[in-house]
């Protein structure tokens, strides 16, 4: 791995997760700041907004692309929520390929009546990519996680203390630090707070296995967990009151070997306990959570990079399902309203893509979703209250303001 001689902030460069359905992700324990070079498969991010969705079916078809309005920053690896307001927040960014190797504290919020961004507040402390380490909490606020900025020169590290956004006043505050830092993904739970697990120690080059739990009604961190075995480049998602981790690596980085195996936790107890494997090793993986309770994992296989297959929380065991039309890591994975899903860009076949394409549970199939109007990969897509998606950032040769809409058949 290729350790820069400057400041790095360290804390999600691509942490996946996922709140009910599905999430803001990449990996938080990768440095968010170019602290190595990206590798192919780095996962997917997945949409936002996957909780309580409608049940309501539409026959199969491609839907269509347009330009949704520029942001305010270019973003790269950001945090987008939706809001309970239908409002979209999209928070930081962390630009990881030179020359602009930088990270962005400021937040701008989405309307989608008037199709237009506003700043809002920025951080009070900037931090890495945040994608995967930010969640939208019981109540409507937002908390994202810990980091730390380390500087391999000096092997030394500085804390970067967890935040909370506040909607109704538009800013940005400090709560309460981990007891035990860990810069693994982040996923809200049932009781309103939220379980941070796994990640690397970057100047000890060692992956973690503890685990953090925010309490929203305090702001304080306990320790929980931990997990079965230490884990990095893995993604975690709320499931059936529980959280599921999967896939990753022993090991720093892209060194391997990756994993195949799955962990649940269970918030009664506090602890975790291995379920069954998936199918083939998968790195930085992308899933969502399915309108019947399943999760669907597509992508980023380190055999395969087209193939997916499904979770089943009564039996705890793993099926695979149809492949898709491209490999795809490093895109985003996210539920529509007919219970659907919608696979958008990525990188495959050593370019970035603009293709798309959705998945039907029903029929276990992938069919063509049209094009995007440009290529990109880490970038962040969730959807609106009415159905469509908003695709936001990303990095195609340089870090994107650009953004665009997708309408489903039907929509």
């Amino acid at each position: 791995m290729k350790k820069l001689h400057s400041a790095l902030h360290l804390s999600t460069l691509f942490a996946m997760s996922c709140t009910g359905g599905s999430t803001n992700a990449l990996a938080p324990d990768a440095p968010p700041n170019g602290g190595f070079d990206a590798e192919p498969n780095v996962g997917f991010d997945a949409g936002s907004d996957a909780a309580a969705l409608p049940e309501t079916r539409v026959a199969a078809c491609t839907g269509s692309w347009r330009a949704g309005p520029g942001l305010n920053d270019p973003r790269e690896q950001a945090a987008a929520l939706l809001l309970p307001d239908g409002r979209v927040l999209v928070a930081g960014a962390h630009h990881i390929d030179p020359p602009n190797q930088r990270d962005i504290g400021s937040s701008e919020i989405f309307d989608p009546t008037s199709e237009d961004w506003t700043p809002t507040g920025s951080f009070t402390e900037i931090r890495g990519s945040t994608r995967g380490l930010t969640v939208l909490l019981t109540g409507g606020k937002v908390l994202t996680s810990q980091q730390e900025s380390v500087n391999f020169k000096t092997q030394s590290t500085r804390p970067i203390p967890p935040e909370v956004y506040d909607p109704s006043i538009g800013t940005w505050s400090p709560t309460g630090w981990m007891t035990a830092f860990t810069n693994g993904p982040l996923v809200a739970l049932p009781d309103g707070g939220a379980l941070a697990m796994g990640g690397i120690d970057w100047l000890a080059d060692r992956t973690r296995a503890n685990a953090q739990r925010y309490h929203a009604d305090t702001g304080e961190w306990t320790e929980t967990g931990p997990l079965a075995g230490p884990r990095t480049g893995h993604f975690a998602i709320a499931v059936g009151g529980g959280v599921l981790v999967v896939g990753g690596s022993r090991t720093d980085c892209c060194a391997g070997p990756m994993l195949a195996g799955a962990e649940l936790y269970d918030p009664a107890t506090g602890l975790f306990r291995e379920v069954g494997p998936m199918s083939e090793p998968r790195w930085y993986p992308a899933c969502v959570l399915l309108t019947d309770g399943r999760v669907l994992a597509a992508g980023s296989g380190v055999q395969d990079g087209r193939t997916a297959e499904i979770y089943d929380p009564v039996s705890e065991t793993w099926t695979t399902t149809g492949s898709m039309q491209e490999p795809r890591s490093q895109g985003s994975l996210t539920l529509l309203h007919d219970g659907r899903v919608l696979a958008a860009g990525g990188f495959g076949d050593q370019t970035d893509l603009a293709s798309a394409e959705v998945f039907d549970p029903s029929t276990g199939t992938w069919s063509s979703a049209g094009s995007m109007g440009g290529r990109r990969r880490l970038h962040t897509a969730v959807t609106l209250q009415s159905g469509d998606v908003l695709v936001v950032g990303g990095f195609h040769f340089v870090q994107l303001t650009s953004t665009e809409i997708f309408t489903p058949c039907g929509g």
